[in-house]
């Protein structure tokens, strides 16, 4: 019995000091960031490490106003197709010839919004001087290449 509740106890201190420093890590992994977009380089921004121009943060600015008004309507269209979706799925009987039609249509969306995307990214591209896009192409900023496009993790 002795020896439960001293193991018991022990248990309950190990638990204990895992989440004090669980929480003082803040709740993110050992040696990272929790937001790694806001520590690019030591804690340095993309305008610092980059040495963007006050002329090139304009247009850059300028190119993702304007994405964001291309994709902004064509992402709201997507989310009400997905759950149009969704809604003929949880049906007895399904119509699968309308299940199909809609995803064929979201998935015109999609390419719509990866051409505005990609269109956006060659934009940024011609905006850089060749310094600023050797910066880029090093290992340690990289490039995405996953799901949301294949510009930088950060634009």
């Amino acid at each position: 019995m002795r020896k439960k509740i001293v193991f018991l106890l022990a248990l309950a201190l190990v638990l204990a000091l895992g989440m004090v420093l669980f929480v003082s890590a803040g709740g993110r992994r050992w040696g990272r960031p929790a937001r790694p977009w806001a520590m690019m380089d030591g804690g340095k921004g993309l305008i610092e490490t980059l040495g963007l121009t006050d002329e090139q943060l304009t247009k850059l600015k300028e190119i993702e106003k304007a994405t964001y008004e291309k994709i902004k309507g064509l992402r709201n269209e997507l989310q009400d197709l997905l759950f149009a979706i969704r809604q003929l799925k949880l049906t007895k009987n399904p119509d699968e010839a309308a299940i199909e039609e809609k995803m064929e249509q979201a998935k015109k969306l999609q390419e719509q919004i990866r051409t505005i995307q990609e269109d956006r990214w060659e934009k940024i591209k011609s905006l850089l001087t060749k310094e600023q896009l050797e910066k880029l192409a090093t290992p340690r900023w990289g490039r995405r290449g996953g799901r949301m496009g294949p510009e930088p993790w950060w634009f």
